[in-house]
């Protein structure tokens, strides 16, 4: 079986972490948690998620080859942003 290519992998990682994120906010039995802490780790981790996956959507842009090296076109506002 043949390996597969980087955009492939990044897809399904981006996948299964939106999967992660639906599991996270999902209700839980009644009288099961999560406690305050256990809620503010939650919250953290749906934020880490979601800078995961935007870093992923950089990741499947900065393969254009009109880009210069090290810059990317594809930003929020529509300027060059550098990456470091």
């Amino acid at each position: 079986m043949p390996l597969p290519t980087f955009d492939t992998t990044r897809r399904r990682a981006y996948c299964l972490l939106g999967a992660a994120a639906d599991e996270l906010r999902a209700d839980c039995r009644p009288g099961t948690g999560p406690n305050p802490a256990q809620a503010e780790a939650v919250r953290t981790a749906l934020d880490l998620i979601g800078r995961a996956r935007a870093h992923l959507d950089l990741a499947a842009r900065l393969d254009d080859p009109t880009d210069p090296p090290g810059v990317s076109s594809s930003t929020s506002n529509g300027t060059a942003r550098r990456l470091s």
